[in-house]
Order: C-alpha cells, then structure tokens, then sequence
C-alpha cells in the first residue's frame, strides 16, 4: 500500500497557522530537554541535571577556576529586573516555581530497558584466566592442525577453531561470552550459552547445559538510575518593594524558610506514601546497596529483600535563596530598578554523589504587580524612529532566561520567566494592485508594458494615503512634544526620499517606452536604444524560467517592490549608452541603494531581476566577456550557499542567452574565497590529484567508481565541489581538470546530454581556483569582505585583478587565458606569437 503525501502551497497557509505549528514545535523541544510534563516525571540512566539540558538551577559554585570563557555553564540563578514607579504604592507578588528529583528502585519492567540494563565486568582475576587457558589451548591447536600453513589466520577453518576454543574455555569457566546478557532475568538466557554435548579434543568437557552465571565472577554494581520527580507546592513572596530595606530582608528571609519548609514537608510526605506506583515505602533507594548477576536475574525477589532494610535515603541539602535589590534609576529619579532572582544555594553532596541532585528543576517565576506601579523598560539604544518606536518597550529583562506579559486583569501586570524566549518581529506584508502586470511571464512578452505604467501613479496613491495612515506619535509618551516633532519632521522627510523614488520608476519606465519605440520584434536588435528593452524582456523570460522551476508554476509574480526596486535602477544601468544619458541624475543613479524586506520576502530575486538585465544589456551593447558584477559576502559559509543560488539564476539566464541569439561567452560566475575555500592556484597541493577528463570521462558510473576506489579524489571533491548538482538539469557532478584550457579546475555535469555539456564534457561555468577566476573574467564574481581586502597585498595580484576588470589587452589563442605580459614576455615577441589582442569591449564613447 502506498500512501501519498500530499505538499500544501505554503502562500495559502495563513501565517498565523504557520506561527502556531512553529511555536507548537518550540515547546515540545523545550518540555524535552528541561523534562517538563509526563516525559520528565520519570529519568533513567543518570542524575537528572546530566540528561537535561535546560529548565534547572544547579547548586551555585564556590570554586569557580578560570574565566567566563573557558568555564563552563553552570546556570544557578533564574529571574528578571523591571522598573517601577518611585511613588507608587503596592506590593510585588513572586510565585516562584520549582521542583526535585529523589532517586528510587527500578522496577522489573524498567530492567529490561537499554538505559536501565547493567553492564557487568569480569574480575582481573577471572578475565585473567580465561585468557590464558584461551592461549594455551590456541596454542596446542595450532600445532596440531598447521601443517604447512605459515600463518593461523591462513588456515581456513582457523576461525571455526577459535570459535570452538573460545566456547569451550567459557563453558569450563562458567562464564557466559557476551557479558550484557548476565543481568538479566533468567527467561532471557541466550541458547548460544549452551555448548555442543561431547568431549573436545583437549580434554575440555563440554555438555548441553547452560551455563550458570557466578557471582563471584563479576564486579558487583550499583542499582540502576531510575528519579521521579516531585512537584512542589510553594508559597508565593508578597514582597513590600517600596517599603525600608528591613521590613522587606525580613519578608525575604521568613519566606526563604518557608521554601524550606515546602520542601522538608515534600520530602517527608513521599517518604511515608505507600503508594503501590511511586510512593516512597516502597520505592525509595536504598543507600550503599551493591548488586550481584544473581540479584539482577531475580529482580522482583531482590525487591523483597532491599524493602526489608531501613529506609536511609540521603536526602538533598536543598536552600533556594531570594537575591532581590532595590535601587534608584540613575536616568530617571521617578523609577527605581528592582533585581529578582532565585538562587540555588544549596550545597553539593561530597560523597555518593550520585544518590542525590540538589538542583531545582523547571525553575520559573512569576510576578503580580499594580498596573499604575509598573513601568516598561525602553530600548535606548535603538535609534527613535516612528516606523518602530511602538516595539521598542518591553516589560522586564530576563536574567538566565526571558519574560514575558501575559494576559491580566487590567489593574494589574503579569510577568512570567522562561527559558524560551520568543521574539514576535511585526510582520512585514509586500502590497499588491490589481492596476499593475505582476506575472513574470507575461511581462517577457513584447506589449506587456503598457500593464505596469500604471505602477507610479498606484505609488503616489498609496504615498497620499500615508499621513493618514502613520502614527508618528505611536510608542512616544503623549507629552514628549519634542519627540513627536521629531518624528513628524523625519516622516516628512521620508515622504519626499519616497516621492523622489516614484521619480525613479518613472524614469526607468521612460526608458523602456524609448527603448520599446525602437525595439523590431523581427529582431536582432542592431539599434542602440533597442537594447534596453530587448534586456529587460530577456530579463523577465529568465526570471519566469527560474520562478517555475521554484515555486512549480508558470505564473509566478513580481512583488510590486520587486518591480519598483528593478525600474528605479534602471536609469543607471541604461544611461551608459549615449542614447540614455539624458536620464542620468547623479544624485539619485550614483548612489548606493539599500534595499530591505524581512527574510523569505523575496529581496534576492529584485536583485536577481536587476543583475540579469545588467548582463543581458552588456552583451547586447557589445560586451562578450567579462564582469559585470561583484557580489560580496560577510561569511564564506553564506558565499557558498548563495553561490549555489546564482549559479541557478545563471543557468536559466544562459539558456535564454542562446536561445535568443547573444554573442559572447557564456554567463559565468567566479567562486573567488581564497585557497580557505578553493586554490588559489592551478599548480596547489591537490590540484593535480584531479582526474584529466581525457583520462575520466565525468559519466555518473565513472565518477561513483572513482569515488570509491580513490580516496584523495574522495576528499578533494568534499573539499572542493561547491556545486553538488548541475544548476542546468540538476544532475551530480564532478571535478575534473581540462589541460587545453590551461589546466582549468571545473565542476562538470555527470549527464552528458545535459545543455552544459553542448555536445561533450564541458566546463560548468563556475569557476573555483583564483587562477581561472582571473584568466576567465566571469560575469559575476562572488566572494567574501576578507578577499578584497587582501587585493592591495600582492603587485602581481593587483595586475591580475586588473586584467580581469578589462585591463588584459591580450587573450591566449592556446587556451582562451586573459594575458597581461610582463616585459620579459613583450621581449620574446608573446603577443605575436600565441596571443590575440582584445578589440575594445564597449562602442565607442560609451560609459564603462
């Protein structure tokens, strides 16, 4: 029977569902790992803080060695600070939470779990023995059975012989051979303890009867880690907070005595319960008890005897302490600053150590507060700004953990502790409009652009709408006159920035309705002011081949600020031809634009739309190689990942490149990280270890032979293939080196019919060695901060950057390698001999 999944289209999942499963899966690993609810009433196999990972107070430490670094996490205090009106008159109520763990007997049905099964060791003695008889008996084998063998394990039935000897020597010992079966219960004895019925060859008797598990055999153990949990009921601490600092010590200290009590009266009651399941008569551990096979085998009788003895369970030296500190507010003397914390002051056992853990589990606070009493804590440190100055307050400020508010009365604050922080960042919504073309597909076909010239004039309705729309006051108080002045100013500040961007659209536009008055839908686009728009519906076919493969469907959309952002670029890509500068305004096409949205919103494909039209455009407008782009990135492991991403947009953008007929090379991209990453040159350590495609060809059985059979190739590939799969069919690929191009280190498609193939074993264009990067001169090169910065360290280097922004006025005829020769080269006549040199790559007068 097959069943079928079937993949709900997450844009049609509302996002408050998709926050609730999230959240719904935040908590269920929490309860995990801080033993919260059903799964952590009961713990096996070690004390309690070694299996949990959060939610607890270890006793707080005295002989702390070394720094915050090197030391490691040991969490004693839990709470939060908050601020409080000076004046104000009230108590603030703390409920604190917490609760123990007693170490108790294992039942027989806990035995039998893998985390509860004794592991038993042989004696020295005993193992000792076994040994040597197990020697000596090999021994007078083999010189009984050699013959002309140089080697035992040459023989072939010298493993059978051993097999025979070994059963043999542990039947005589009476020693079962696999040593985690001795402990338990004697319904589970293996039959492989019961040897062959006869008498061996060296006089060992061996007979079918199981072997009997002996005592004195093994190390005796401890009993099995098996803690319940014991919920406490605590009294809360009706704390006077603006009162003299010895009524409230007085409060702190006679509440501090009643945790105690709490906890000696818990203790107490389990241990006089008799209750058949946890109760502690019957389960409580019993102190310095050692267990034997025989005890292990025949649980339920060995309970009988240990409820015979005395209960003497060490129980734990448990002091939860308040650290609770009231000050005056340095910024502003009508608050004052309140400290909350629980404090485990409890001591560590100095001897057994694993009978008892002093810690407090699921350690929380709550506090109860008048609303007039409490007063929000303010990020200061965030610029103002009125499009966030509502999300700068937040209640309090965790200690060890968060707080949260939640849902009260409303003369009252609520606050809870947790050791789960959530952040819920307001959401960020892209708008749309039905007067404006937003499918990708259709906007590559040539009379699509009457659909968005609509999109100015939809911005300035929504600009109109704004002030109207913006609270500029929101999040100040409502007598700061000076602040709300402030931000009127800045918004309207912003509406004139927005207003000089809808200049920008329409700019981006007129130059597609020029370009569109020229452009011949009989093509090629020989007319300069063609271009522009011959790019922008190639632009848009690449997109809408990528988004289909994305997302599974063919009418794919533009977010209306994907297409503003894409058009108000426009002017500064397009006013490079002579034809265009009259739309260039420095002011707004020599900046730097800064483009924002909140993750997943769709801020890489405005990118890509804009990167795509720049590389179209330049071959169109006679540019057949080179860089067109650089994009940077702070982290290598951030480089390689969107790495593999463009290298997909590429891919889409060179199928539609060949498909509409456009000179020069194809669109490339050059991995450029340093030998960290990648080599740095063709001639580093490893390079040569590559396999020539001439001598393995990169078919998919070839590859996986060789990836078997040769472990340096192994490695390098792991160290090396950036692009596990094809960004043309999505098939694995290689690593292999191609001399006649100069011994190019490539990724190579393992599917020969694959479009990067064209006819034979190809070069993705992907280049990873710097080498390649500079002799190639890819369209984009992509790369880390920490490289560039390292560019101004070599005068060869330098040269070499150069040559790959354009300055290289040859290329190798040999091997397609950019070349700028040195003098000892311009001597021997290089340039004549096997270079071309380079005509110039743009029109003439064009702005580069």
């Amino acid at each position: 029977m097959t069943t079928v999944t079937l993949r709900s289209d997450p844009d049609k999942i509302p996002s408050s569902l998709k926050e609730a499963v999230v959240d719904a899966l935040l908590n269920l690993t929490h309860a995990r790992i801080s033993g919260a609810g059903e799964f952590g009433r009961v713990l096996y196999g070690a004390r309690p803080r070694s299996l949990l990972n959060s939610g607890f107070l270890l006793p707080a430490r005295t002989d702390v060695e070394g720094d915050e670094v090197t030391s490691p996490i040991w969490v004693s205090a839990h709470g939060f600070d908050l601020q409080i009106d000076r004046t104000a008159k009230g108590d603030l109520t703390l409920g604190p939470r917490f609760a123990l763990y007693v170490r108790v007997l294992p039942t027989e049905g806990d035995i039998k779990r893998a985390d509860c099964q004794p592991c038993f060791r042989l004696k020295h003695e005993v193992a000792l023995r076994i040994r040597q008889r197990r020697r000596e008996l090999l021994d007078k084998r083999w010189e009984q059975v050699k013959g002309s063998h140089t080697s035992r394990y040459k023989h072939p039935e010298w493993k059978k012989i051993e097999e025979e000897i070994q059963q043999q020597v542990h039947q005589a010992e009476g020693v079962p051979r696999d040593l985690s079966e001795v402990g338990l219960p004697e319904e589970h004895d293996p039959d492989v303890t019961a040897a062959p019925e006869g008498v061996g060859n060296d006089g060992v008797v061996v007979g079918a009867a199981p072997i009997v598990v002996k005592d004195e055999h093994f190390e005796p153990l401890s009993i099995p880690h098996k803690w319940l949990r014991l919920d406490l009921e605590l009294p809360p601490l009706v704390y006077p907070v603006t009162a003299d600092a010895s009524v409230r010590q007085i409060a702190v200290e006679t509440h501090e005595a009643a945790m105690r009590d709490a906890i000696d009266k818990r203790l107490a009651d389990w241990l006089a319960s008799a209750d058949p399941e946890t109760g502690g008569q019957l389960w409580a551990f019993r102190h310095d008890v050692e267990v034997h096979p025989s005890q292990y085998r025949d649980w339920g009788k060995f309970l009988t005897e240990l409820r015979a003895l005395p209960v003497n369970v060490i129980r734990p030296d448990m002091k939860p302490k308040w650290d609770i500190r009231v000050a005056p507010d340095w910024l502003d003397s009508t608050r004052l600053n309140v400290h909350v914390v629980l404090e485990n002051r409890s001591e560590e056992p100095k001897q057994h150590v694993d009978e008892t853990d002093p810690s407090l589990f699921q350690a929380s606070l709550s506090a109860v507060l008048p609303t007039g009493m409490h007063r929000p804590l303010r990020l200061e440190r965030v610029e103002p700004s009125y499009r966030y100055n509502q999300y700068l307050d937040y209640p309090a400020m965790g200690f060890n953990g968060g707080v949260r508010q939640v849902q009260s009365p409303p003369d009252e604050v609520r606050l809870e502790t947790t050791w789960a922080p959530r952040y819920n960042q307001p959401r960020m919504v892209a708008i749309s409009h039905p007067g404006v073309e937003c499918e990708v597909r259709k906007l590559a076909q040539p009379e699509s652009l009457k659909d968005i010239e609509a999109l100015p004039a939809r911005m300035r309705e929504w600009l109109s709408a704004l002030p109207k729309a913006v609270n500029r006051a929101a999040g100040l108080v409502p007598t700061d006159t000076a602040a709300i002045e402030r931000e009127e100013n800045k918004f309207a500040e912003d509406l004139k920035k927005w207003g000089a961007e809808v200049e920008a659209i329409e700019a981006g536009l007129n130059i597609l309705r020029e370009s569109k008055a020229a452009w011949d839908k009989r093509g090629p686009q020989t007319a300069a002011k063609a271009k522009p728009y011959e790019a922008w519906l190639a632009m848009n076919e690449a997109m809408a081949d990528l988004m289909q493969e994305r997302f599974g469907r063919d009418n794919a959309e533009w977010r209306l600020f994907q297409l503003a952002f894409i058009l108000a670029s426009l002017p500064t890509i397009a006013s490079r031809l002579p034809e265009f500068q009259k739309h260039f305004r420095e002011e707004r096409d020599d900046a730097v634009t800064l483009l924002y949205f909140s993750t997943g919103g769709g801020k890489s494909e405005a990118f890509f739309g804009l990167l795509l039209f720049a590389l179209f455009f330049d071959r169109l407008r006679g540019k057949g190689t080179g860089v067109t782009a650089m994009i940077r990135y702070p982290l290598r492991l951030l480089t390689i990942q969107q790495a593999q991403r463009v290298s997909r947009v590429l891919a889409k953008a060179e199928l539609v490149r060949r498909n509409r007929g456009y000179g020069g090379h194809p669109f490339a991209i050059g991995f450029w990280v340093g030998s960290g990453g990648s080599p740095n040159r063709l001639n580093a350590r490893g390079v040569s270890d590559i396999p020539d495609i001439a001598e393995k060809p990169a078919d998919a059985r070839t590859e996986e032979k060789l990836v078997d059979a040769n472990e340096t190739y192994r490695n390098l590939r792991t160290a090396w293939r950036k692009l596990p799969k094809c960004p043309f069919c999505g098939s694995a690929n290689a690593l292999r080196r191609f001399p006649k191009e100069g011994g190019t280190l490539a990724h190579v498609c393992t599917n020969q019919k694959c479009a990067s193939n064209d006819g034979g074993y190809r070069p993705l264009p992907f280049y990873i060695c710097d080498e390649d990067v500079y002799d190639f001169a890819p369209s984009v090169v992509l790369g880390t901060v920490d490289k560039l910065a390292l560019i101004g360290h070599s005068p060869k280097t330098i040269r070499r950057v150069l040559g790959m922004f354009g300055a290289a006025p040859w290329r190798s005829t040999e091997n397609g390698r950019l070349r700028i020769p040195s003098q000892e080269d311009l001597r021997a006549g290089l340039e004549a001999k096997r270079c071309e040199g380079l005509k110039p790559a743009y029109p003439e007068g064009a702005d580069v």
